[in-house]
């Protein structure tokens, strides 16, 4: 089974980021699909509201965007949980379980 981390917007669960293989992916969820118009950007302008699977590159953008760059960024992840490879990691269980971001939480209930 692959990595998960879930999306939240508003209190509805809107995404959800996969991590297999060390590949990453996102998902609109049903519920995001049903009460937003598509195309509408809903977490990115690079992220529009599609029922189709977004990939690696563009998923790890996004995350990327949410965190600090450079030495911030290497500190966080050393106190977290020692060397993170991907984006995601940093938001994993040993990390930050639940990151508040603008409007939307990152959260391990996917």
């Amino acid at each position: 089974m692959a990595n998960a981390l879930a999306v939240w917007l508003y209190g509805t669960r809107v995404a959800v980021v996969e991590q297999e293989r060390e590949r990453l992916r996102l998902h609109y969820t049903p519920e995001a699909l049903e009460r937003y118009a598509l195309g509408v950007p809903l977490l990115s302008l690079s992220l529009p509201l599609t029922p189709r699977h977004y990939p690696h590159g563009v998923v790890r953008a996004f995350l990327d965007g949410l965190l600090p760059e450079g030495e911030p960024r290497r500190a966080i992840a050393a106190d977290l949980i020692g060397e993170a490879k991907e984006s995601l990691d940093l938001f994993g269980d040993k990390a930050m379980p639940l990151r508040t971001v603008a409007d939307f939480i990152l959260s391990r209930d996917a």
